[in-house]
Formats: structure tokens, C-alpha cells, sequence
């Protein structure tokens, strides 16, 4: 999968990204599985209380791996 494909289906313009601080979780999603990609980080990460998720939307395409 390349870094700026998005988890659940193969278009490569993906506006929304999920990462944690320290990269166990580091995923992109396009506009229609936006929804989707908050729910997987949810059931990934669980609802644990300490753990700090940041959301990027953009009308920029994202990447995985980038500084955020």
C-alpha cells in the first residue's frame, strides 16, 4: 500500500488522517471512508483515556509518515 492510499479502498486523494504521537496508528482515508478510518482508530486504539489521537483534514492530499 503506498503512503498516500487510502486504507480502504485505492484512491490516492486522501484528505483525512489519523496518527498518534508515536506512529502505532498512522492511517489516511479519501473523503467518502472518513467515517470509516474514525471508526477503525477507535476499535484499533481503543477508547483508552492518556492516549492523544490528532485528526487532519486538509484540502491538501496527506501521507502516512509525515511530521505532524
Amino acid at each position: 500500500m503506498r503512503r498516500n492510499q487510502c486504507k480502504f479502498c485505492t484512491s490516492r486523494k486522501c484528505h483525512t488522517r489519523i496518527v498518534i504521537k508515536d506512529f502505532r496508528y498512522d492511517e489516511v482515508a479519501c473523503t467518502i471512508h472518513t467515517h470509516k478510518l474514525e471508526i477503525d482508530a477507535d476499535n484499533t486504539l481503543g477508547r483508552s483515556v492518556g492516549i492523544s489521537i490528532t485528526h487532519i483534514s486538509s484540502t491538501a492530499n496527506l501521507r502516512r509518515g509525515e511530521q505532524v
